[in-house]
């Protein structure tokens, strides 16, 4: 085998999801033949810098690996730029990665899974891009390893000569894109990717990975599949986005992959795991449409309750409160109760987000929550995950209240 791909893992300021990942990557095989490169970027607090020097500290004690380097940003760049520049820079180095995020866990046998495919499939033009997750698919039927030209993240892998037609043009691509192009990028109208795209060109957001998958599906490139993930994302988030990846929990421990025979030889697209994934994508459509009708219903019922003045929220009175999430749900509540002279001090989230403050308050990281001294927090996660959430925030904040949405 040749020289086994560098792991390169983006990191900021999220300690405790650095370690586990470490952690499970330690564990895989081939381990002790990786390089591994943490790019840190630059704090904005003083807070992230104390916990920051924490997470210095702990990857330089870690010896599970062929070597360890850190790269640490001087000053915050933010995770878009972090990520592109940082991956340039070693695919001028190695001419191939394997990524990960600092709140990826991976199984056993992910690195060898990446590294055999980035040597399989390297003298091979259309093959692009490998990933190591998957929508969790019905997988009866579907072969254990598939080529489509959807990109997936969390933990995925690519070589130099690919990597450099990446842009970031959104505008571009709004011009460009004809609607039967954003049709099939959108896995054929059931997983709409091209709403980031709209929302970078806006300005909305700053995001990269989107772009990444534009570049594939523009120049026709294949994506290397497993049926059922190897990667699970360990992060939650109020945003509305990132918290989707709670959806998709599935555990690191999974380990079908053995040799590189498993893999595809016929360089096509198959058509029962792009099945299989449209119609996972399309029942989860239906069962989030049925959560919005309830969503809708139980905001109806909270404004027909702010219009009658009948909100419980007595006990917010002359308390610090913070909106746990920046959905348009959590702005609305957030909105409603200014408006009822509760005194609103911050949205929250689990991560550093681009967006620094709405409606004039400020977006603040799990990191500095503690700064703000909030007596109340108010959780906003709709579905199954807010009992987890709420479970997460007493774990760090343990004397701070927290009142789901509805209770109001």
């Amino acid at each position: 085998m040749k020289p086994l791909a560098p792991v390169v893992l983006f990191a900021f300021n999220r300690y405790d999801h650095l370690q586990v990942t470490l952690q499970t990557l330690a564990q895989c095989e081939l381990a002790e033949q990786s390089s591994i490169l943490v790019y840190l970027d630059g704090p904005k607090t003083s807070a992230d810098a104390a916990i920051q020097r924490q997470i210095v500290e702990y990857i330089n004690s870690v010896n599970s690996f062929l070597s360890v380097e850190i790269v640490h940003r001087e000053s915050n760049i933010g995770l878009a730029d972090n990520i592109v520049s940082g991956l340039d820079e070693v695919m001028r180095r190695y001419g191939k990665a394997i990524v990960l995020e600092d709140d990826i866990l991976v199984s056993s046998c992910f690195l060898r899974y990446m590294n055999d495919a980035l040597e399989y499939y390297q003298d091979e033009p259309r093959v692009w891009h490998i990933s190591g997750w998957n929508f969790p698919i019905e997988s009866e039927g579907v072969p254990p390893f598939f080529l489509w030209h959807t990109v997936l993240g969390w933990g995925w892998a690519t070589w130099s000569d690919r990597w450099k037609y990446f842009t970031r043009e959104p505008q571009k691509c709004l011009e460009k894109w004809r609607n039967q192009d954003i049709q099939r990028f959108n896995i054929y109208g059931t997983y709409d990717f091209w709403e980031q795209v709209q929302r970078n060109a806006t300005g909305e957001i700053k995001t990269w990975a989107v772009f990444w998958a534009c570049t594939v599906f523009e120049n026709n490139g294949l994506c290397l599949n497993p049926a059922k993930s190897m990667t699970t994302n360990i992060g939650f988030d109020g945003s509305g986005t990132h918290c989707k990846g709670n959806e998709f929990g599935v555990s690191p421990a999974y380990s079908g992959y053995s040799t590189v025979q498993c893999l595809p030889q016929n360089l096509t697209v198959d058509c029962q795991a792009l099945d299989a994934v449209i119609e996972y994508t399309k029942a989860k459509n239906e069962a989030r449409q049925d959560q919005l009708k309830h969503l809708s219903t139980a905001l109806k019922r909270l404004m027909q309750r702010y219009a009658e003045k009948r909100l419980a929220i007595s006990r917010l009175s002359g308390r610090r409160v913070a909106i746990f999430g920046t959905a348009d749900i959590s702005t609305i509540i957030a909105t409603i109760l200014k408006n009822q002279g509760v005194n609103i001090i911050a949205f929250l989230v689990s991560d550093a987000q681009d967006i620094s403050a709405i409606k004039g308050l400020p977006v603040v990281p799990m990191t500095d929550w503690a700064a703000y001294f909030p007596e109340i927090i108010i959780n906003c996660i709709e579905g199954k995950h807010y009992l987890s959430v709420s479970q997460t925030i007493n774990k760090i904040l343990p004397d701070v209240d927290v009142v789901y949405w509805q209770e109001l």
